[in-house]
């Protein structure tokens, strides 16, 4: 019995004495918000003709908000909305998910889309660029699309921001006249 309890005590204390303080593995590392995304797919310029083929990507929320999003896109450049180019959201939402629009952005939503078991489905909606022949000589382009970032549709304190980090945030667009 005394063995027992002498064995009991030095296991007790190699136990003890072999534990150390293990610091937060994670302290000093930068915290991330939530993001909405470009899609990967998506290139950083696009080089395009008036009159020429439309140009569609994906804007996708990888951790859901449960809800609907609304999404912000941001215009700059010399490109003119409604003139040199025009924008379409596609999904199944009446006006084709676009709430809002004029020559600064636009606001669209993003559908939430309910896993089924334990696939990852990300929710996201397809926005497209078209780009009218204006028959007027009016030189070259250039569009930057930012996206700005998302709100939940119910509860507006989800909050995404826009690309992750400064990457799948902007998209640059050249126009080239034909005219």
């Amino acid at each position: 019995m005394r063995s027992l309890i002498q064995s009991l005590t030095i296991a007790v204390l190699v136990f003890t004495l072999s534990c150390e303080d293990i610091d937060d593995p994670t302290a000093g590392l930068e915290t991330r918000n939530l993001f909405v995304q470009y899609a990967a797919n998506t290139v950083d310029t696009v080089n395009i003709e008036e009159g020429g083929d439309a140009y569609t990507w994906s804007v996708q929320a990888i951790i859901s908000g449960g809800q609907d999003l609304v999404g912000t896109v941001s215009f700059s450049g010399d490109a003119v909305f409604s003139t040199d180019f025009e924008i379409a959201v596609e999904d199944d939402f009446e006006n084709d998910g676009l709430l809002t629009s004029s020559n600064e952005g636009i606001t669209f939503t993003i559908p939430f889309t309910p896993g089924r078991g334990e696939a990852l489905i990300p929710d996201q909606t397809n926005l497209t660029l078209s780009f009218p022949e204006d028959a007027i000589a009016d030189g070259n382009k250039q569009l930057l699309v930012t996206l700005e970032g998302a709100v939940g549709s119910e509860d507006s304190s989800i909050v995404f921001d826009g690309g992750r980090g400064p990457i799948r945030k902007v998209l640059v667009v050249n126009i080239a006249d034909v005219d």
